[in-house]
């Protein structure tokens, strides 16, 4: 299948679509073949990428335990310009 002309391209884009979402693909029925197949992508490619790299809910997961820090470093922090936060990126 991931030969198939635009597959790869369709997969990302589900992935990105339930990232930018917020939705944990490990939570949603795993009898539905489509999730399950979506959930089994996201968790190779979890086990593949080095350890530098994370996906966007493990990256807000990681960042969110270090809230605490971003204030004292960073200040008050104001998105100009920006019409649109995904799901993902809860308001602190």
């Amino acid at each position: 299948m991931a030969l198939l002309p635009g597959m790869a391209r369709a997969v990302l884009q589900s992935l990105d679509a339930a990232w930018r979402a917020d939705v944990d693909l490990s939570s949603l029925s795993p009898d539905i073949g489509r999730f399950a197949d979506l959930f089994l992508i996201e968790s190779r490619l979890r086990a593949s990428l080095p350890r530098a790299r994370m996906l966007p809910r493990d990256l807000r997961n990681a960042a969110m335990e270090r809230l605490a820090f971003a204030r004292p470093i960073l200040g008050p922090v104001t998105l100009v310009g920006v019409v649109d936060v995904d799901p993902i990126w809860p308001p602190c």
